[in-house]
């Protein structure tokens, strides 16, 4: 059966691609907060986590999406039940893009020049709660430099405030920090919901720090 990770990869690419070849259709469904603010288009918190500004964007976070989102479904559905592990995943994913989106409308919802565009903030999300599951499984960052997940998710934590506070990068920083921490904390609502002991095995695994070494 298809994952739900791969359907939304795949309704994200052509809704994307399209976007490319539509700016009309694009400015529409982007993040606008001014025309959020003036007009009432909450649609466009979540419209917007399917558009991308190109094909670099765009593969970058569907392939992000792709490689964690996969076994995080797998694990809410074994976890939650196949239908609540799936519904869980839904709320996780799009909570992420809205909470990701709430920042950049607060700050420019005067702003008439402002747009943003990106599934950014559900992807950091994914991350996020991979990271509380998981804190000490091994990534490759940059494909070959081997480092635990919860350290690489207080680099990226430290990097993104940094590059926030600096300015001027034409990226919301700040929307990805919402969107991470918005995953992070849903997987232990959805833990504690489950089991509160459950919560309090993973937070006594990241105290236990690695119990693997990646070579």
């Amino acid at each position: 059966m298809i994952s739900l990770t791969l359907i939304i990869v795949i309704f994200t690419a052509i809704i994307s691609y399209n976007g490319f070849n539509d700016r009309a259709m694009q400015s529409k469904f982007l993040m606008h907060p001014a025309s959020v603010n003036e007009f009432g288009q909450w649609y466009r918190f979540i419209t917007s986590g399917f558009l991308h500004g190109d094909m670099m964007h765009l593969g970058i976070n569907m392939f992000v999406l792709w490689q964690f989102g996969e076994p995080l479904e797998e694990y809410f559905m074994a976890q939650f039940g196949d239908l609540t592990g799936r519904i869980y995943f839904v709320i996780l994913y799009f909570g992420a893009i809205i909470a990701g989106s709430v920042p950049p409308f607060i700050k420019h919802k005067n702003n008439q020049y402002y747009s943003a565009l990106g599934a950014s903030g559900g992807v950091a999300g994914i991350l996020f709660a991979n990271i509380f599951i998981s804190p000490w499984s091994w990534l490759g960052l940059f494909l070959v430099i081997p480092m635990p997940y919860i350290v690489f998710g207080v680099l990226y934590v430290f990097y993104e405030s940094y590059m926030g506070k600096k300015g001027n990068t034409k990226i919301a920083h700040d929307a990805h920090l919402a969107g991470a921490a918005f995953g992070y904390i849903a997987v232990i609502a959805f833990m504690y919901i489950y089991s509160p002991e459950a919560v309090s095995f993973y937070f006594e695994k990241l105290m236990a720090g690695p119990q693997s070494s990646p070579f």
